[in-house]
């Protein structure tokens, strides 16, 4: 999904479906834009397109070193789980 402004792409969130789960991956919003509600409009309408799908809980992917944005997820009503997650590169 992407927000606009103007003609203009200021921000975006891309997230998947599995089962009755759902991930959201990238919410990004331009530097200019940020504190303008366009984070929160973008995650409100992703979660009601999740429920529209059945999905009942909604994981969020946050890079450790981005500790920064826990902030405004937690104002989202999302709480910290302890998770662990694993990688393996496939090519060099």
């Amino acid at each position: 999904m992407v927000a606009e402004k103007e003609g203009n792409v200021v921000g975006v969130v891309v997230g998947t479906i599995d089962g009755s789960r759902a991930f959201f991956y990238r919410l990004a919003v331009l530097p200019s834009e940020q504190g303008s509600g366009i984070g929160r409009q973008l995650v409100e309408a992703i979660e009601k397109r999740f429920k529209q799908r059945g999905v009942n809980r909604v994981l969020i992917m946050v890079n450790q070193d981005n500790p920064e944005v826990l902030p405004f997820y937690h104002s989202l009503g999302y709480e910290l789980q302890k998770y662990v997650t694993l990688s393996k590169k496939l090519s060099s």
